[in-house]
C-alpha cells in the first residue's frame, strides 16, 4: 500500500543515517589516534562529527577517505570500516542484507561509497545587510556548490557552530 518512490527515499534516508553513524565512530577513532579534535552537533537522527583542524597529513588523508553507504551488496575492504559498520548495522538490530526488501518486487538500495569530507566550492558570503523580511535584524547570502549526496543543511549548521577556543 506505500508508493514505491516514497519507500526509496525513505530507505535512502536510513541508508544516510547509517553512513553518518559510520562515519562519526570513524572520525572518533581517528581523532584519538592522531590527536585532532572534533566538534558535535546533536541532532534528533544522531550526532554529527566536524573537526576544527588539521595537520597537513591528516587532512590529505581524511579528504581522500570514501566510506561506504551500506546497502545490500556492499563489500567492506577496509577492517576498521568493516568493524564500525558491523557494529552500527548490529546496535539496529539490522544485516546488509536486510537493504534488500524481499517483501516488494524490484526495492534494493545498494551501497556507494561517498566522500568522507566535502568542502563546498566557490563558498562566498556577503556582507551584512538590512534583512527586509525581519525589520531590525541583519541577513547574509551564501552561496557555494555541494556534491551530490551533501546536505547545505549540514554546512551551514558547521558554520553556526561556535568556534573553538
Amino acid at each position: 500500500m506505500i508508493d514505491r518512490r516514497f519507500l526509496v527515499f525513505v530507505l535512502n534516508a536510513y541508508q544516510s543515517f547509517l553512513f553518518n553513524e559510520v562515519l562519526a565512530r570513524w572520525l572518533r577513532q581517528a581523532a584519538a589516534e592522531k590527536g585532532f579534535s572534533l566538534r558535535s552537533l546533536r541532532s534528533p537522527f544522531g550526532v554529527y562529527e566536524f573537526y576544527d583542524s588539521l595537520a597537513p597529513g591528516p587532512r590529505a588523508e581524511l579528504h581522500e577517505m570514501l566510506i561506504p553507504v551500506p546497502g545490500h551488496d556492499t563489500v567492506v575492504t577496509d577492517e576498521r570500516i568493516r568493524r564500525i559498520m558491523g557494529d552500527v548495522l548490529q546496535s539496529e538490530g539490522i544485516r546488509l542484507a536486510d537493504l534488500r526488501v524481499r517483501q516488494m518486487h524490484r526495492i534494493k538500495v545498494g551501497g556507494v561509497d561517498r566522500a568522507a569530507t566535502v568542502i563546498p566550492d566557490g563558498l562566498s558570503i556577503s556582507r551584512p545587510e538590512d534583512d527586509d523580511l525581519y525589520p531590525g535584524r541583519k541577513k547574509t547570502t551564501l552561496r557555494f556548490f555541494l556534491s551530490r549526496g551533501s546536505y547545505a543543511t549540514l554546512l551551514i549548521k558547521r558554520l553556526m557552530l561556535p568556534s573553538a577556543r
